[in-house]
């Protein structure tokens, strides 16, 4: 999200704000004026940190729903018998 300035008392609102924090002055198309664009560089860290967090998971599940699957298979091999 970016930065807008408020047209009546020249705050800095967000651009999801529908009024401005300040003044409550409502927002219209016409008051959008871009002053700073937020940094995004934490929001994709933390994007990238759950990505590799999943991809852990998935190297764990691929290990051991095979040693599952391979207990259950002896189990019933001994019960079997």
């Amino acid at each position: 999200m970016a930065l807008i300035t408020c047209s009546e008392c020249k705050g800095n609102v967000s651009t999801g704000a529908r009024a401005c924090p300040h003044c409550g002055h409502p927002l219209k198309a016409q008051d959008v004026h871009i002053t700073h664009k937020q940094d995004d560089s934490y929001e994709k860290g933390r994007q990238e940190q759950l990505g590799k967090q999943e991809g852990c998971w998935d190297a764990i599940a691929s290990v051991v729903w095979p040693l599952i699957i391979i207990i259950v298979i002896i189990i019933f091999a001994a019960n079997s018998c």
